[in-house]
């Protein structure tokens, strides 16, 4: 993605959205892909912009913005005004961000956060804009609507697993991998009480009495 917008020299564009509050865990689980993305822009020369809804979250976008730019040696590139608090709650700042879109035609459009309705609203403008689209968001009723316009879209946990990746995170990684054991698990307990219903009493009882011996019950 950063790619393309070096290549076609317009900017870049990252957004947690106008639902991702100072309290959603949603907005800090994002800062990592923001930081990333900063890096990149700042070591490939690409311009970031970063719509803010809100100005309680204006802070924390500006501090991994300029700590990517410090990481990638390149801090006198930081520009704060690209960094924009747009204000007028969720739908007024959608609108504001569209004309933002519409005026700066980023190369590519990254949609990391908790989303609700705004979502349909940068993905469409996105897409008339023929930007590459990436969307990752844990809200599940809001993901049919990157899926129809967005190129690429992390879905449900997999905005989770993207965060702690990014972030070096080993509390979150390891806490995502005890999960999917804990679910592999019910799975498997599922099938095998499946099957074992179809089988005639009998069988089951010996089966039961077969283990007890076993471990000397």
């Amino acid at each position: 993605a950063i790619g393309r917008c070096a290549e076609t020299g317009r900017p870049v564009l990252f957004t947690t959205g106008g639902a991702s509050e100072i309290r959603r865990v949603e907005l800090y689980a994002s800062m990592p892909a923001l930081r990333l993305v900063a890096g990149l822009a700042a070591r490939y020369d690409v311009r970031l912009i970063v719509p803010v809804c809100y100005a309680q979250t204006l802070p924390v976008h500006m501090l991994a913005v300029q700590d990517a730019r410090l990481e990638a040696a390149d801090a006198d590139a930081t520009e704060e005004a690209d960094v924009r608090f747009l204000p007028g709650g969720q739908f007024l700042f959608a609108v504001a961000a569209m004309g933002w879109m519409s005026r700066e035609r980023p190369a590519a459009c990254i949609y990391f956060g908790y989303w609700e309705a705004d979502s349909l609203m940068f993905a469409t403008q996105g897409r008339v804009g023929e930007a590459l689209q990436i969307a990752a968001t844990p809200n599940l009723p809001q993901t049919p609507f990157f899926l129809a316009c967005c190129d690429h879209v992390l879905i449900g946990e997999e905005f989770w697993l993207a965060a702690a990746q990014l972030g070096g995170d080993p509390v979150l990684a390891g806490g995502l991998s005890a999960q999917d054991l804990i679910k592999l698990s019910v799975a498997l307990l599922i099938v095998v009480g499946a099957a074992a219903a179809t089988l005639p009493m009998g069988v089951v009882s010996d089966v039961f009495a077969a283990v007890r011996a076993a471990v000397g019950i």
